[in-house]
């Protein structure tokens, strides 16, 4: 599953958007295999983006990876969730 996400969203730290990265980190953690997501974006949005995502994952249970890959200036932030393979 691939997700972009909206600058304007980000920007505004908008609730619906910190809701949806919940959800896929809810998601992430529910699958029986390991995950790991990935977040494209610029350094200084991780921190946001990743805190999303973890308060969505249950404390109890398998943990996804989560991956941060610094997007260029002009590239779309996006979140994908993945079954994480060995040596990936």
């Amino acid at each position: 599953m691939k997700f972009d996400i909206p600058a304007d969203a980000l920007g505004a730290r908008d609730p619906q958007l910190t809701t949806v990265l919940a959800k896929a980190g809810a998601l992430a953690a529910a699958q029986k295999q390991p995950t790991v997501i990935r977040v494209t974006a610029l350094g200084q949005d991780f921190k946001y983006i990743n805190q999303a995502i973890w308060r969505g994952v249950p404390q109890q249970g398998l943990k996804p990876t989560l991956e941060n890959l610094t997007s260029g200036a002009n590239q779309t932030y996006s979140v994908s969730i993945q079954p994480l393979h060995a040596g990936s």
